[in-house]
């Protein structure tokens, strides 16, 4: 289970092991707080300890925190509202530097800002950037053993409508997500299956309960959407969203 760095307003159930480019495992003979994960085909290694968590719900338990800073100027943005955070939280000056790794004079400096009137970062020209909302700029957080209705997976292959899915992009002008089109003008299938969700499967519907209190969604317009993947061989090409998500595997 993880929430990311992008997203507000959808929440993605797959159930599938890999999903975006990027998957995390405990590593062979490793500690328990030390996880493996490869994204975009590097393998990398993480240590949870030296990981400070980003605010939002607190990760505990087998997990880590991720940052997602693409940039120097963005992970100064982002540690910016971090910093604030902590600091309405009740954290001292000390304890932010330390989760941070920023000094306590730097600290000083942006604590008690106004998230809405930080600059964001130069040369941010992005449009999916520029209209994420402050929650989004979170780190991404990995949790293993979400899932513990062994019997949901087949409730859902069962009893959801799937469908085929569509290849999307942005457009150009409008940024808005739109089909796309090959050249003969039909749309493009693609690499899997998805079906939108409401309530009725007992086992899923507890499993969205716990995932909210968790990741602290309170949106009630929060979107939930299930992907169907059929194989290791199936998967989704690198992109961001506009908001941020819950991915749950």
């Amino acid at each position: 289970f993880f929430s990311s760095g992008h997203v507000g307003r959808s929440f993605f159930c797959c159930p599938p092991a890999r999903l975006t480019g990027a998957y995390m495992s405990r590593a062979a003979g490793t500690p328990p707080r030390e996880f493996r994960y490869v994204e975009r085909g590097i393998e990398r290694t993480v240590h949870a300890d030296a990981n400070p968590v980003a605010p939002g719900p607190a990760v505990g338990g087998d997990s880590v925190a991720l940052g997602t800073a693409t940039s120097s100027a963005v992970r100064e943005y982002q540690d910016k509202l971090k910093a604030i955070e902590l600091q309405q939280r009740g954290l001292s000056k000390q304890e932010v530097a330390l989760k941070l790794g920023r000094s306590e004079h730097w600290v000083k400096r942006w604590w008690r800002q106004t998230p809405e009137l930080l600059q964001r970062p130069h040369g941010a020209q992005d449009g999916v950037f520029r209209r994420a909302p402050l929650l989004g700029f979170r780190d991404v957080e990995f949790r293993k053993g979400f899932v513990q209705e062994p019997q949901m997976f087949d409730e859902l292959m069962n009893g959801l409508p799937w469908r085929q899915g569509k290849v999307t992009c942005r457009d150009e002008l409008t940024n808005e997500l739109v089909l796309r089109f090959d050249e003969q003008g039909r749309t493009i299938p693609a690499k899997r299956m998805v079906a939108d969700y409401t309530e009725g499967i007992m086992a899923f519907d507890k499993m969205l309960q716990r995932a909210f209190a968790a990741a602290d969604i309170r949106d009630p317009q929060a979107r939930i959407v299930c992907n169907f993947y059929a194989d290791g061989e199936k998967s989704l090409n690198a992109h961001r969203h506009d908001h941020w998500t819950c991915l749950i595997s």
